[in-house]
């Protein structure tokens, strides 16, 4: 049917109509070829190529800043950790405040930047997503036609061909590249395939950045909160101090007395869970089980982390009064004030608590307690701001807020405590002296476990 077309606008020769048809079809396929090309070739430009360009340049932009201010984060990290080792001391303290807020507010402009390249990448990502299925449909189309006239202009010109009386050489060879176009074509569909798989790598990855981006802005609202609550600590440091020296000092025994006070009782309360802990219900000892919650740490390096092991280390026995006599329940990671905390392993949170409430810095702090569902519980306490809620799930790794210096702490650290989940659970305590309404986990002495056992 399209050969016999071609025969209107032609007086020729059967021959020279017969090479008319042959460069129309070459002239259809190319032009079929082009526009794929231009449709899914990366190097070809297209309508959004000029966004898409520009949105790449804004990204490479966010990346160089994201660089410059991470290394302005790390000499303000170097510096607040050689001014906690002056801790002891009023001035110390205010000077470790000052320069933790300083790091937080860069690491609030470190997040937003992340969060502005995020959503660069996404809507450089939506674009192209955007242009390729628009053109699938039509390229479904376009292909389906093209087979249907290569299909049935070869089959007609070779009847016809068979027909005109020519040499069956010239026959073939005509044939022949009829047949080279249809095999071009279906060489094109195989690359449009490779094209579409393409793109669903592209939405994939889309959605991965949809992720980051949550991820960002939720760490960008703890450190908010960290900043917040860094300020409203000194504050109430200077408040209480009058920034005098000597005051201090009866500050931070008076914090001691409370927290020695409530530890007695929270330690009446486990004294009498008497829960026997069946050994089968926990994962084999090993490193592994759980992840350390600090990023950086490794079994290679831990050792410059931990300021206070498990048990009765040299602090507990020297300060016997600070534990009831039965040692350090958990292992301290050093983690200055707006450090990431992740979560050991996936499970669910089973609360979160804040015992600065009740009774200021003479308990946990800010708490996070997560079920890991093999047996085992962990706890993360002194924590500037929380990002989860009881009854969350969570994966692996997933920040569960940052690092502080809240309860009772001689310094921001983290708290890091891992525990037989059917020993331990979380009371309020109601008729408490010292922190009435305090919300805390406590557990048997069988419960608590050593961390090491299991990082």
């Amino acid at each position: 049917m399209l050969f016999r077309n071609f025969k209107k606008y032609t007086t020729n020769t059967e021959k020279q109509n017969r090479k008319d048809f042959k460069i129309l079809a070459f002239l259809v396929l190319s032009i079929f070829i082009f526009y794929i090309y231009g449709t899914f070739f990366p190097n070809t430009p297209v309508a959004k190529a000029d966004t898409i360009d520009d949105l790449k340049q804004k990204i490479e932009e966010r990346n160089s800043l994201v660089k410059r201010l991470e290394k302005e984060i790390e000499a303000y990290k170097l510096e607040v950790e050689k001014a906690q080792k002056e801790s002891n001391t009023l001035s110390g303290v205010l000077k470790t405040l000052d320069l933790s807020k300083k790091k937080l507010l860069k690491d609030i402009d470190l997040t937003k930047e992340k969060i502005k390249s995020v959503n660069y990448d996404i809507d450089r990502l939506s674009l192209q997503i955007k242009g390729a299925e628009n053109s699938i449909d039509t390229d479904k189309r376009i292909i389906a036609s093209a087979l249907a006239i290569i299909r049935k202009s070869q089959d007609q010109d070779t009847l016809e061909l068979l027909l005109s009386g020519q040499s069956l050489s010239e026959t073939w060879d005509e044939v022949e590249q009829m047949n080279s176009l249809q095999s071009e074509l279906k060489i094109k569909i195989a690359e449009i395939l490779k094209k579409k798989t393409a793109l669903s790598n592209i939405k994939t990855e889309s959605e991965d950045r949809k992720q980051d981006l949550i991820s960002f802005t939720n760490n960008l609202s703890a450190q908010t909160k960290s900043v917040e609550q860094t300020a409203k600590e000194k504050a109430t440091l200077l408040a209480q101090t009058k920034s005098k020296e000597s005051e201090y000092k009866k500050l931070m025994a008076d914090r001691q007395a409370k927290k020695d006070a409530f530890e007695a009782e929270i330690s009446a309360l486990e004294n009498e869970l008497k829960i026997a802990i069946d050994p089968r219900s926990l994962p084999p000892v090993g490193s592994g089980v759980l992840k350390w919650p600090l990023a950086g740490i490794t079994s290679l390096n831990f050792k410059s982390f931990v300021t206070q092991y498990f048990g009765n280390t040299e602090f507990a026995t020297k300060n016997p009064q600070i534990y009831s006599g039965k040692g350090h329940n958990a292992i301290d990671l050093r983690a200055i004030i707006g450090t990431q905390i992740a979560s050991a392993g996936s499970g669910k949170i089973t609360a979160t608590g804040d015992t600065d409430i009740y009774c200021p810095r003479a308990s946990l702090g800010k708490w996070v307690l997560i079920n890991h569902n093999n047996g085992l519980s962990t706890l993360y306490a002194h924590l500037s701001s929380i990002s989860v809620n009881a009854g969350d799930a969570v994966k692996s790794g997933q920040t569960l807020g940052l690092s502080g210096n809240t309860g009772y702490s001689t310094g921001p650290h983290l708290h890091f405590g891992v525990y037989a989940t059917e020993g331990i659970e979380v009371r309020k305590f109601t008729t408490s002296i010292n922190c009435k309404n305090a919300t805390i986990p406590i557990s048997s002495q069988e419960a608590k476990l050593n961390p090491l056992s299991y990082l």
